[in-house]
């Protein structure tokens, strides 16, 4: 399982906006979600980007998706894409 305080997948928009780079999020109700830092990254930014465009096609698209680390479990170990998801929908 993924600790929710050990996730390092950024969150991406769309705007350049320089106040939502470091934020605190998950402070409303218990169904908010944990209360932890996170961030956001322009879209352009994101690992996911880089990997689309470095990809020669579909297969190695999803393998190098596959390898993007999106944070650690409670044992510490690194949680990819590939372990948490089963089938094409990342």
């Amino acid at each position: 399982r993924i600790d929710p305080k050990r996730i390092t997948w950024r969150r991406c928009v769309d705007m350049n906006d320089r106040q939502l780079r470091n934020i605190v999020d998950g402070l409303g109700k218990k169904g908010d979600g944990a209360v932890r830092q996170d961030g956001f990254d322009i879209t352009v930014a994101s690992e996911i980007m880089a990997a689309f465009c470095l990809a020669d096609d579909i297969a190695d698209l999803k393998v190098r998706l596959g390898r993007i680390i999106v944070g650690y479990s409670y044992e510490g170990e690194p949680v990819t894409g590939h372990t948490q998801v089963h089938d094409d929908r990342l």
